[in-house]
């Protein structure tokens, strides 16, 4: 399970992503016009992203100081 840290972090870059892409996508505006489809895609993207800091987090923390 991801920590609040990873969980923030990941909503961090998804709020981003958003801000970043959808005013010039026009694929992602018109998904984002939709509520369904719009939490749909921020969903997938959440956990997508909330999995990978997670992964990547644990596999730092696994590391000892020698490398």
């Amino acid at each position: 399970m991801a920590t609040l840290q990873e969980q923030q972090l990941a909503k961090d870059i998804v709020v981003a992503w958003l801000n970043i892409f959808s005013p010039s996508t026009r694929v992602i505006s018109d998904t984002l016009r939709n509520p369904t489809t719009a939490g749909e895609l921020i969903a997938n993207v959440y956990k997508t992203i909330v999995q990978a800091v997670h992964e990547t987090s644990t596999v730092a923390a696994g590391t000892d100081a020698t490398g």
